[in-house]
């Protein structure tokens, strides 16, 4: 096992242009990640113009937004990008948004009624349950006309679409923040960004050739259309539902049991060091996504090989981050946003660890779809659930502080991340090239973009 995790990969001619060709082919999509976080870092001036209570009343929203949109279009989106024809993707398309609006209505009903028995109503009560579902429905939206101008290949207006998105989201903020909106601001910004970026990055071509197809469809068209996807809904949207109330779960259960503004240092201890190591780890996991399906099937040998040394490199980036961030977070963070964001720092330093965890695991997370052990990813999403539950349960029963919350949660967060990478290990080890999930095309979409 040693000296399988030292080995450097040995790849033919034709494994090498491949891992070439997928280099090329999403170096624009890496590049506008990147170029998209520094408009996200320049947003660090948010918080000089909004409070830490404005900070988690948005985190909270989007947090529940996020997890409605991941379930309102009942994952049809993710059919658009391994559509055989254009007249199948853009009928794809359109029933995404006539499942996503109905649904996003009614879940939001659900959301508005639930939040405030468990202390959320500032967050989701009142008058920002009207704009939940424009919100639920913008992200949606917005996936699917990625997605659909991903099937074209129509990368330029994919890249713009994401720097409308980044740009929007930033103007809108920025100018509410010194227009003293409150949350108000934060809310409005992320909801326009969505749908600005879905319109204006191809919306009104995917609008007209939408139009086009809808003169054409039939009820009989559209529902042997659904009954040929019903996994999507049926399968991937439960499972959707379960990784996103695991990753979104704990600013929940935060707000809840110690207030909004509690909620705040820790969105913003996710933004400042979850967000640049998620843009480096999101770009390192689309080269990973185009080829890894591939090289399985030709040499799992050196697909073992390749894991073993991704891991290795990304713990070694990901070590400097933790050294960094646990001497100087706490400085740092009140010199930069302001005396009353120094908890924020705290909280970065106890969940550092987490953080270099998530960034070695994001970009590999899509082997055990891809190897087919669906069963496998979803008894991890249970059991990450269960521990997140399972610690603040504990919390509210021995009255623990915010400080003694986060260190059980960054341990079992942090066990949990070991273990998943322990059964994407165990498995490459045992792969052959039939155990490739023959479907695993149709979840790299899905697996990328979370």
């Amino acid at each position: 096992s040693r000296r399988v995790f030292l080995r450097l990969p040995t790849y033919s001619a034709s494994e090498k242009l491949n891992w070439l060709i997928g280099f090329t082919r999403i170096g624009l999509f890496s590049i506008t990640y990147i170029l998209t976080g520094s408009l996200d870092l320049f947003r660090g001036s948010l918080t000089r113009l909004y409070t830490p209570q404005d900070f988690g009343i948005y985190g909270v929203f989007v947090a529940v937004c996020a997890t409605m949109a991941g379930v309102a279009g009942g994952r049809l989106e993710l059919a658009i990008p391994v559509a055989k024809t254009a007249d199948v993707a853009t009928t794809l398309l359109l029933l995404t948004g006539l499942v996503a609006l109905p649904a996003s209505i009614v879940l939001s009903a659900f959301v508005a009624w639930l939040g405030p028995l468990f202390g959320l109503g500032p967050a989701l009560g009142g008058e920002m349950a009207y704009w939940l579902p424009v919100a639920a429905f913008s992200i949606v939206v917005f996936q699917a006309v990625n997605y659909w101008l991903l099937w074209n290949k129509d990368y330029s207006r994919a890249a713009r679409a994401r720097w409308v998105q980044g740009g929007a989201l930033a103007t809108v903020q920025l100018g509410a923040g010194y227009l003293a909106f409150g949350s108000w601001g934060l809310l409005v910004g992320h909801t326009l960004a969505q749908l600005l970026g879905g319109l204006i990055g191809g919306g009104a071509t995917a609008a007209k050739r939408a139009m086009d197809v809808a003169s054409q469809l039939s009820w009989r068209k559209c529902t042997a259309l659904l009954r040929a996807h019903r996994n999507y809904p049926f399968v991937m949207a439960p499972a959707a539902l379960l990784n996103m109330l695991g990753q979104h779960m704990p600013i929940l259960l935060i707000g809840g049991l110690y207030g909004v503004k509690a909620a705040g240092f820790y969105a913003i201890a996710q933004r400042v060091c979850g967000a640049p190591l998620a843009l480096v780890g999101q770009a390192i996991g689309q080269i990973f996504a185009a080829e890894a399906p591939n090289l399985m099937q030709r040499s799992p040998e050196n697909m073992l090989l390749t894991f073993s040394r991704l891991i290795r490199y990304m713990f070694l980036g990901g070590g400097l981050f933790i050294i960094v961030l646990v001497v100087a977070a706490p400085i740092v963070v009140g010199f930069v946003f302001g005396k009353e964001w120094v908890d924020a720092g705290v909280l970065m330093q106890i969940l550092s660890f987490v953080f270099v965890l998530e960034f070695v695991v994001t970009p590999v997370s899509l082997t055990l779809s891809f190897m087919g052990h669906h069963s496998r990813q979803l008894w991890w999403d249970v059991i990450r659930l269960s521990g997140i539950l399972a610690t603040f349960a504990l919390a509210t029963v021995l009255a623990l502080s915010l400080y003694q919350a986060m260190v059980v949660l960054a341990i079992v967060l942090s066990l949990s991340h070991i273990y998943l990478l322990r059964l994407m290990w165990n498995g490459l080890k045992k792969l052959s090239p039939e155990d490739v999930g023959s479907d695993a095309s149709a979840l790299r979409a899905d697996e990328i973009e979370r």
